[in-house]
């Protein structure tokens, strides 16, 4: 791939037609490993530098040369979706890529397309589908495996993995060899099906004060989190939390009822009680709001 540095990589991504971010590096000199400096970073090396985190991505060359002249140890992130109109299958470990491997047995074999190794599996890059989207989800597609799309982005090679292994192209699979290939129908119909419950499901909706309007901004902020993979869910969390406290501001909803939704949708993407509770203190107080 044209680039040995993630600035490199970034400029030749983003010649492709990629949307591109700067993230984060892994730092063992800082106490939680990344170079954020958080002494409670939950993704180290994994989540973005810029304010607006996967909203900053972008194609325009004149923006990553400053990107990069600014944090030159920058990792690189390409946002999935519609952005760069790809989709990822993220493969996180030796357990997942035997279950894929099974699966492709059990369905057909995937025609050969753009693959990247992890610092513990693969990134399987397609195409984005025609007929309607492809969202972030997590074990839809089987345990270990997880799905980066719309709303969603990975860590492309060169990047240092947290493990001291770099993500890297596989022999032959590089963007400057191949081109993403659609997915097969199989594997589609497995990332986009529902889910057996709805996040809702065990509490009663929240005080909304007769607001459709409000509930349904909860609903889809939540809906959004309880689907985000490992590696984006603590910033999802406090981006939901930050974005929802405005109703908590204008008395449209009271902070329990946000906080309460907020803590079921993040602890079934993942987070442990401890994150949740932090995360949202946090939001909220940076919202300016009582929790």
């Amino acid at each position: 791939m044209t680039g040995d540095t993630p600035h490199g990589a970034a400029a030749a991504l983003a010649d492709l037609g990629w949307s591109v971010l700067p993230i984060h590096s892994p730092d063992l000199s800082q106490p939680a490993g990344c170079s954020c400096g958080n002494d409670e970073c939950s993704s180290p090396g994994k989540h973005p530098r810029t304010p607006n985190g996967l909203h900053d991505a972008t194609r325009d060359c004149e923006v990553i040369s400053a990107w990069w002249k600014r944090w030159p140890d920058a990792s690189l992130g390409v946002a999935t979706g519609t952005p760069s109109e790809i989709w990822v299958l993220d493969l996180d470990g030796p357990g997942a890529v035997d279950k894929f491997l099974d699966l492709q047995n059990e369905h057909g074999r995937l025609s050969p397309t753009v693959t990247s190794r992890t610092g513990r599996g693969f990134h399987i890059f397609f195409t984005m589908p025609t007929d309607g989207d492809v969202r972030n989800s997590a074990g839809k597609v089987a345990e270990g495996i997880d799905v980066r799309g719309t709303g969603g982005y990975i860590v492309a090679p060169p990047s240092p993995h947290p493990s001291g292994r770099f993500y890297e192209w596989a022999t032959g699979r590089g963007p400057d060899e191949l081109v993403p290939v659609a997915a097969p129908s199989w594997l589609l119909k497995r990332v986009r099906r529902e889910p057996e419950a709805t996040f809702l499901a065990p509490f009663d909706p929240p005080d909304m004060h007769g607001s459709r309007y409000v509930e349904a901004a909860i609903r889809a902020e939540c809906d959004e989190l309880a689907r985000t993979p490992k590696g984006q869910r603590n910033e999802a969390l406090n981006r939901a939390a930050f974005s929802l406290g405005r109703f908590i501001a204008t008395g449209e909803a009271s902070a329990p009822d946000i906080a309460r939704q907020l803590a079921y949708a993040a602890a079934r993407a993942g987070l442990s009680e401890t994150e949740i509770r932090k995360t949202v203190l946090s939001a909220f107080s940076a919202r300016g709001v009582a929790a």
